[in-house]
């Protein structure tokens, strides 16, 4: 078994998959795929990258570092004012 030596710092490949295609990040925010399209096209989505390869179908990526700030940027909190927006009836005695 071929194991560091102790102490050695454990240094991730290079070639370390650092992105998502569009299926597994539609299936990571459990949504449609179809969804993240529209986002694309709307230009309201996190940020992509279109791969073009010499022969073949291009596919579309989106990277780890541009999804998180997308997500945490959308974080949407409850406000108290919202929530008493509509009151709840009372029961009649």
């Amino acid at each position: 078994m071929n194991t560091p030596p102790e102490g050695a710092a454990m240094n991730p490949s290079p070639f370390a998959r650092h992105y998502l295609t569009t299926e597994e990040l539609a299936d990571d925010l459990d949504c449609a795929p179809r969804t993240l399209r529209r986002m694309r096209h709307d230009g309201t989505g996190p940020a992509w990258t279109r791969i073009t390869p010499p022969r073949g179908r291009s596919y579309v990526i989106y990277f780890l570092n541009d999804v998180q700030p997308y997500m945490e940027a959308n974080i949407f909190y409850p406000q108290p004012h919202n929530l008493l927006r509509f009151p709840i009836p009372r029961r009649r005695a």
